[in-house]
């Protein structure tokens, strides 16, 4: 088991919607923003960037009317609804499963992007850019589209190569995950401009860190060192 130590954190976070089947990519629909005072303010995307989103059923999130463009009163309370408070009982554990130590230091806004803040029921989550950090830190990511990339066997720790993939005809900016000469899926578009920009300058290594869901939906878990002495 490997632990992040560098915590990275954002001053921005994007707010994704997946539709309720679960078969087509996340849509960025708006974003959450933590003004220097540390206020959370939730901004909308454009009418024109969502027309995709709406027509497979987004609606905004229930907390906040889509008809206003940008929300700032309640925003971190909402979100922070969704993940378990920190004065459970198991919130170490809970803290475990995303590789962060009890005693790491970070805050709610942080902490809701290292968790991405998934619910099972509504297809929103946040996505942590890292457009902020400053290698080198670490970072553990969900392998994108894995359940149809599957192999014949992988193993916690072995090694993941992380690839540009610029004959993909539907996103020319995708970055392939690769273990063992397979392709096994993809880095969160969402994440991909910095995804490319580590990986110029070869500062990026992989792990297989963990891996669950079910065997029709099997999950699989990388582990990310940037900037660390390869």
């Amino acid at each position: 088991m490997h632990w992040i130590s560098n915590i990275v954190e954002p001053r921005r976070l994007i707010l994704a919607w997946q539709p309720p089947d679960g078969k087509r990519s996340r849509y960025m629909v708006g974003e959450l923003l933590r003004s220097d005072d540390g206020g959370v303010s939730l901004r909308y995307s454009d009418v024109d960037e969502v027309a995709k989103p709406r027509s497979l059923g987004y609606q905004g999130y229930p907390a906040f009317k889509l008809g206003h463009r940008e929300h700032r009163t309640g925003v971190l309370e909402a979100f922070m609804g969704r993940l378990p408070p920190r004065s459970r009982t198991d919130f170490g554990a809970y803290l475990e499963g995303l590789r962060l130590s009890e005693c790491a230091r970070l805050s709610d806004f942080a902490l809701l992007g290292y968790s991405e803040a998934k619910l099972p029921s509504d297809g929103f989550s946040l996505v942590h850019t890292f457009e902020e950090g400053t290698p080198p830190f670490e970072l553990m990511m969900e392998v994108a589209g894995h359940r149809h990339h599957r192999t014949t066997k992988i193993d916690i720790g072995d090694e993941l190569l992380l690839e540009p993939e610029p004959d993909n005809q539907v996103y020319p900016r995708a970055v392939r995950v690769v273990h063992d000469g397979r392709r096994v899926g993809y880095v969160n578009r969402l994440q991909t401009p910095v995804f490319h920009r580590w990986i110029k300058v070869g500062a990026v290594k992989a792990v297989v860190e963990k891996m669950n869901g079910k065997a029709d939906h099997p999950r699989l878990f990388a582990f990310v060192w940037i900037g660390h002495s390869m």
